[in-house]
């Protein structure tokens, strides 16, 4: 099955609607996790590498390769800008849940993964501007796509970390504080949620797959994300729930086990 940016682009907004559940469960992280995630992490660096080097055009002192070719960089700006927003969104979550759970090795991991992500969006940004040069018109498709999804992030690090962290995590420290000022109708509102999960896919251009050998590593990390989740945040059709509901099922349910305790009290009176 194939995978499309714009699912990704999905992804990381449902991860910023829905993050909070993973943050309030606070379930301690396991290490094959951590494992997991960060050798995911290194071999989708090691994929983006490989596939820049096969593609970018050879400098002075290399020769050319045979399968060069300068389009294919500018289709991996893409894919690496896109899947950004996911792996700044998430690394906002996974710190906020270290923080709760006291487990600094989450936090860690989730910021080496994200320096990997940084070292190739550097890489590779910097090849276009300064080696494969593409025309005019598709440095400035690929600038408004940037620009587009940093704005994104922003928005989405502004709901699910805490100010140090989303300070950390953006790209412009005042656009996050007006964002986690202005922006939370959505945090409560189902149709909201809907809305926003829709603009994000539609900001990402439509038809771009992603390529079959690097999109095992993309699923493999999103299913990773998604095991985080509590149980307790999905519904009976697998649809996860708002936070909100959540959060008020789960003290009712607290709620519940205390009027029994207290009822097994009142009754060892008599």
């Amino acid at each position: 099955m194939g995978l499309d940016l714009r699912d990704v682009a999905e992804f990381s907004a449902v991860c910023a609607v829905h993050g909070s559940h993973v943050v309030a469960a606070a379930q301690p992280v396991r290490d094959s996790w951590l494992e997991q995630y960060a050798d995911g992490c290194r071999r989708r660096a090691e994929m983006w590498h490989r596939a820049h080097q096969k593609a970018a055009p050879p400098s002075e002192d290399e020769s050319v390769h045979e399968d060069s070719d300068p389009m294919a960089v500018v289709l991996l700006a893409e894919e690496i800008l896109v899947t950004e927003v996911l792996t700044r969104t998430w690394t906002g979550v996974l710190a906020e849940l270290a923080r709760k759970a006291s487990q600094p090795a989450v936090e860690s991991a989730a910021w080496r993964g994200y320096m990997l992500h940084l070292q190739a969006r550097q890489t590779v940004l910097a090849d276009l501007l300064y080696r494969t040069v593409p025309p005019v018109g598709v440095m400035l498709r690929i600038n408004r796509l940037r620009r587009r999804l940093e704005k994104w992030s922003d928005m989405f690090v502004s709901q699910v970390a805490g100010e140090h962290v989303a300070n950390e995590l953006a790209f412009e420290a005042h656009r996050v504080a007006e964002f986690r000022d202005e922006q939370m109708s959505w945090r409560s509102g189902h149709r909201s949620k809907e809305l926003l999960v829709a603009s994000v896919r539609q900001a990402v251009p439509s038809s771009t797959p992603v390529a079959s050998e690097h999109a095992d590593v993309h699923r493999e990390l999103m299913a990773l994300k998604v095991s985080l989740f509590p149980a307790d945040a999905f519904s009976g059709t697998g649809l996860l729930k708002s936070p909100s509901q959540a959060a008020i099922e789960r003290g009712s349910r607290t709620t519940d086990r205390l009027d029994q305790t207290t009822l097994s009290r009142r009754a060892r009176r008599f």
